[in-house]
């Protein structure tokens, strides 16, 4: 019975997560995130079981990651019109390195829990983190073009 709660546990788990999906849209977006002071440090403080810690980090993930897409798109664009276009490949390059160091530390991060309910809210919570660090290094990196 041990082995059949643990398949019930992880099939309700991972139709949770992927419940909390929502299509990708191919629209930039229109304004910056809040403010980091304007965050909540620890967002996902209310949930009180494995499965809404891991649907808050989940959520907070792909909030973090349109508000890291948003301002790579506004540092990109400021680049863009600009006549050195070598400025804008490096930028790119640096954004595809990014990606797979947050892909790797993520992966890192989960590694001690997978198998269990932890892994995936702890990769959830990893990616959160690193895109809301990387929005804030291009917020300042757009600032500096602008200035």
């Amino acid at each position: 019975m041990r082995g059949d709660a643990r398949r019930v546990a992880a099939v309700l788990l991972v139709t949770v997560t992927l419940s909390c999906g929502r299509a990708p849209s191919s629209e930039p977006v229109a304004a910056p995130p809040p403010a980091e002071s304007e965050r909540n440090p620890e967002p996902c403080r209310s949930a009180s079981t494995q499965v809404e810690l891991t649907s808050c980090w989940s959520a907070e993930s792909r909030l973090a990651e349109e508000g890291a897409r948003g301002a790579f798109d506004r540092a990109a664009n400021l680049l863009r019109n600009r006549p050195d276009a070598e400025s804008l490949r490096a930028l790119e390059q640096a954004e595809s390195a990014w990606a797979a160091y947050r892909t790797a530390q993520c992966a890192a991060t989960a590694a001690p829990y997978r198998g269990g309910s932890l892994g995936p809210m702890q990769q959830a919570r990893c990616r959160a983190e690193r895109a809301n660090e990387r929005r804030l290094t291009l917020e300042r990196f757009a600032a500096d073009l602008t200035q």
